[in-house]
C-alpha cells in the first residue's frame, strides 16, 4: 500500500551508500539529487511536485552513488519495490521488459552524468600551462638529444620563455614517477634521461589538439578509475582475434566473469556503460554468442595513457 510521508526541507530520503526499497510521487514541495566531492555537496537535478524519483532501484538493488535532498518542507507518496513487483509480475511479459529496459538507459544516463563531474576540475587555464611546460620540456630533451641536466631545463624554462621554474622542476620529477624521465647524474650536475620521448610528444600533440577543438568536438576525458577499467579492458581483449579493421569483439559475459582473472580488477557492467557512454567504443550489441562490443586496442592505448598523464599532470597546474 502507498502511503504519504512528510519531509523536512533539508531531510534526506535516500543516502549516498544506502539500499533503497522505495519508489517516490512528489504530493507536495522539491526534492535535489546531490552527490558529495570532498567537502562540497553537487546538486544535478531537481524534482517538483507532480515527478517521482528512485525507480532506478527498482530492477537493481545496488546501493545508492546519489542522495534525494528535501529543498523545502515536502510531501511524498511511498511506494514500496515489494509492493511494486507484484504489480509488475502480472504484466505482460513485454511491458516488463520495457521497464528494465527503461531503467537501464536511466542508469547509463546517471553514470554518464556523474563521470563528467568527476572530469570537470580541470580548467582551462591549468590545462594550457601543462602544455606550454610540455613543450618546454620536450624542446629541452630534444635540443639534448634526451639527456638533459636539470640547470638546462631551469635556462629553458626562466631565459627563452620567462616561465618560473618551480613547477617545471615538479612536473620533471612527476614525470619520473610516472616512468617516462629517468633521473641521472650528469657533469653539470642532476639530470634527466628521456625514456619515453616519442610518447610525450604525441601526448602534447594530442592534447593541444583536444583543447582548441570545440567541445562538441571533444572525446571526454576519462578520470583515475575509468582510465584503469579502460586499460582492463585493453589487457582482456589484447591477445583475441581482430577482425579486418583491426577492432578485437569482446563478449560482455565473460569480460566481467573473468576480467579479475585476467586482468586483476573487476570491471562491472556500469564501468562498460561509462566508457561506452564516453564514445571509446561501440554501442553493445545482440549477438548469438551473447552480447558484444568492439574495441581498438592500440588506439585505446593511446587514450588510456593521454588521459593517465592528463589526470596526473593537471594537478600540478590546478
Amino acid at each position: 500500500m502507498a502511503q504519504i510521508k512528510q519531509v523536512l526541507k533539508d531531510q534526506y530520503l535516500v543516502r549516498e551508500g544506502e539500499t533503497p526499497s522505495e519508489m517516490y510521487i512528489i504530493k507536495n514541495g522539491s526534492f535535489a539529487i546531490t552527490q558529495f566531492r570532498g567537502n562540497s555537496e553537487l546538486r544535478y537535478k531537481d524534482f517538483k511536485t507532480g515527478e517521482m524519483f528512485g525507480e532506478v532501484g527498482l530492477f537493481d538493488k545496488r546501493t545508492s552513488e546519489v542522495n534525494i535532498k528535501a529543498l523545502q518542507n515536502s510531501e511524498v507518496i511511498v511506494m514500496p519495490y515489494e509492493t511494486l513487483h507484484k504489480q509488475i509480475d502480472v504484466l505482460p511479459t513485454w511491458i516488463q521488459a520495457l521497464f528494465k529496459n527503461l531503467i537501464n538507459h536511466l542508469q547509463e544516463s546517471i553514470h554518464f552524468i556523474h563521470a563528467n563531474a568527476a572530469t570537470d576540475n580541470v580548467g582551462p587555464a591549468s590545462s594550457h600551462l601543462l602544455t606550454k611546460y610540455m613543450a618546454i620540456l620536450n624542446l629541452t630533451s630534444l635540443r639534448h638529444k634526451g639527456h638533459f641536466s636539470l640547470a638546462a631545463l631551469r635556462n629553458y624554462t626562466i631565459q627563452v620563455f620567462q616561465e618560473p621554474t618551480a613547477r617545471m622542476n615538479t612536473l620533471a620529477h612527476a614525470l619520473a614517477e610516472l616512468g617516462y624521465l629517468q633521473h641521472q647524474e650528469m657533469p653539470e650536475g642532476p639530470g634527466f634521461k628521456d625514456l619515453k620521448p616519442e610518447n610525450l610528444t604525441r601526448f602534447l600533440d594530442w592534447y593541444n589538439e583536444w583543447l582548441f577543438k570545440p567541445e562538441r568536438a571533444r572525446i571526454l576525458l576519462l578520470n583515475d578509475e575509468e582510465t584503469k577499467n579502460l586499460k582492463a579492458m585493453i589487457e582482456f581483449a589484447k591477445d583475441l582475434p581482430r577482425n579486418h579493421k583491426g577492432f578485437a569483439k569482446v563478449n560482455l559475459n565473460a569480460l566481467q566473469t573473468e576480467s579479475v582473472d585476467k586482468t586483476g580488477r573487476a570491471l562491472r557492467k556500469e564501468d562498460i556503460q561509462v566508457l561506452t557512454a564516453k564514445k571509446y567504443f561501440s554501442e553493445p550489441t545482440m549477438e548469438d554468442s551473447g552480447v558484444t562490443l568492439y574495441l581498438h586496442c592500440e588506439e585505446l592505448e593511446t587514450l588510456a595513457e593521454n588521459c593517465f598523464l592528463v589526470n596526473n599532470l593537471t594537478r600540478i597546474f590546478s
